[in-house]
């Protein structure tokens, strides 16, 4: 696989070539991604992305739109999506430490970022990620008895992963969930209707109408709560 960033009509693009039958354009991660087979040339993949102008500027406005912190240049001042709120990022120089250190501020809503190298955004995001990812395994925690004993479904364990497309996934037969790592992002009762989802699979594994009536009886308001975590 190999993989370079050009530039089109003043578009960053991430053409990626691997082994793949046709050009696949995607947004991920607030990204311009572009997956192209090894023998296609370069001027042929800037002739479908300049055909796609119009629809990558759109991509890119609605996941900017979503808040999804994938915009984010870590910088001092900058807005942070954590929780369902926004959030003010600070990155404090520390020449004292050698790894970057994450802190949550709730009452002055304020994420703050201890760093020895203020220029290594990479680093900074790391601990921004390992620190959202911290604060979500201790909700989840916290939400799951209580969401088990309200579905009457136990999960053996569950993993944290970072997905894109879903907010969860069951693995009905070893009784296992996976949760996105997006979910950081989300307030409370989002969270909770994420697990009791997931925990109703354990029951009906499709989106069926039985699914549908067991969400209704252990969370009345579940339709409302669905469309404001996609919206």
């Amino acid at each position: 696989m190999n993989k370079k960033e050009i530039e089109v009509q003043g578009l960053k693009i991430i053409l990626v070539k691997k082994r793949v039958r046709n050009i696949i354009t995607k947004i991920k991660d607030g990204e311009v991604v572009v997956s192209a087979p090894y023998y296609v040339s370069q001027a042929e993949v800037i002739n479908v992305i300049e055909g796609q102008q119009d629809w990558i500027k759109k991509a890119l406005n609605k996941a900017k739109n979503k808040n999804t912190n994938a915009f984010l240049r870590y910088e001092s001042g900058e807005k942070i999506s954590f929780e369902g709120k926004e959030y003010t990022l600070y990155i404090v120089y520390n020449n004292k430490i050698k790894i970057n250190k994450f802190a949550v501020d709730r009452s002055s809503l304020i994420i703050k970022i201890e760093t020895p190298n203020v220029e290594d955004k990479e680093k900074i995001k790391t601990a921004i990620d390992k620190g959202f990812k911290k604060e979500l395994k201790r909700r989840i925690d916290e939400f799951l008895p209580e969401c088990e004993e309200i579905t009457g479904q136990k999960v053996n364990f569950y993993t944290l992963r970072k997905m894109t497309t879903s907010w969860g996934l069951c693995h009905i037969k070893e009784r296992d969930v996976v949760f996105s790592t997006q979910l950081a992002r989300k307030n409370d009762e989002q969270l909770r209707y994420v697990i009791i989802h997931e925990l109703t699979h354990l029951i009906e594994a499709n989106h069926s109408s039985r699914f549908k009536e067991y969400m209704t009886k252990f969370m009345p308001d579940w339709r409302r709560i669905k469309r404001e975590l996609n919206s």
